[in-house]
């Protein structure tokens, strides 16, 4: 890391609190991480297991998605909205499971088909992208779930001559707790502490390491201002940690996404460990 560079950004996100924009009111503690221990055909879905908010004309609306780990074998959501007095109207059931060796997406949609189950069974899978059909049903024959990064996720239901598009956004997941304070409750939360260290590959010539550390910078600039984290800084750079960065994302998995994304951690210059770390909400650097 180019150490003056990286340090003045550090002075610069430390002026800012770390999480000071972007939660307000009562912290309460919210549901950990996605269970992991799933079966080998569902584990490649655990991105899934949140609470997703549907946009409309780009906004985000008052209906949701929200789904579950029930067993080594079977996610279930609940489609939802949320009314102007408050009610909540349960629109839809939605389980994935594995049946007989395969994956099925089976809905329960209130008022169609009876208000019976119709499965679809897996189809069509390319990377993030999941599509399931059952090609007997009327509308839709085919739904298709694919994740956009890590924060959106786009639906879409289709048949002869008909297709309906859905966008959700990932519903942050920020985990807190109070601790009595001699001023007033202390909020602890929890961040994501990811100390970079020296990569297996660092055989790179001089301008291709300089090209290469103008990237990091460019992506340590790019959270930050996403949002994603408020403070980075290098280590003197003599050891194997080479520098630290502070991550605000609301899960482990996500927060490792992003490292992935850094053009020195893809190159194999960096290498990267991530731990949970809970520190007070609110606090700077002095």
């Amino acid at each position: 890391m180019q150490k003056n560079v990286l340090f003045l950004l550090s002075f610069v996100l430390t002026a800012t609190s770390c999480v000071q924009s972007l939660h307000s009111g009562r912290p309460a503690i919210v549901n950990a991480d996605p269970i992991d221990s799933i079966t080998p055909d569902l584990k490649p879905l655990y991105w899934l297991a949140d609470d997703w908010v549907l946009l409309r004309n780009g906004e985000a609306s008052q209906s949701f998605e929200s789904w579950q780990y029930l067993n080594d074998s079977l996610f279930r959501a609940t489609a939802f909205t949320v009314r102007p007095n408050g009610d909540t109207l349960v629109t839809e059931t939605i389980d994935l499971a594995v049946q007989n060796g395969a994956i099925y997406y089976i809905p329960t949609v209130k008022g169609q088909n009876d208000n019976q189950p119709v499965p679809f069974r897996l189809a069509e899978q390319e990377g993030d992208s999941w599509v399931f059909e059952n090609l007997q049903h009327d509308f839709p024959k085919r739904i298709r779930y694919a994740l956009a990064g890590h924060d959106t996720l786009h639906a879409q239901i289709s048949g002869p001559g008909k297709e309906i598009n859905f966008t959700f956004l990932r519903k942050p997941r920020i985990q807190r707790f109070e601790l009595p304070g001699e001023n007033g409750p202390v909020i602890m939360r929890k961040f994501w502490l990811l100390s970079y260290l020296s990569g297996p590959n660092r055989s790179q010539s001089k301008e291709e390491a300089a090209q290469m550390q103008a990237g990091h910078m460019g992506h340590l600039s790019a959270i930050y201002y996403a949002g994603k984290s408020c403070v980075a800084g290098p280590t003197d750079g003599d050891g194997e940690v080479r520098g630290f960065v502070v991550y605000t994302t609301g899960t482990r998995q996500e927060a490792a996404w992003l490292a992935t994304l850094d053009p020195a951690v893809k190159a194999g210059r960096l290498t990267f460990r991530l731990e949970s770390w809970w520190a007070m909400e609110g606090a700077v650097l002095k």
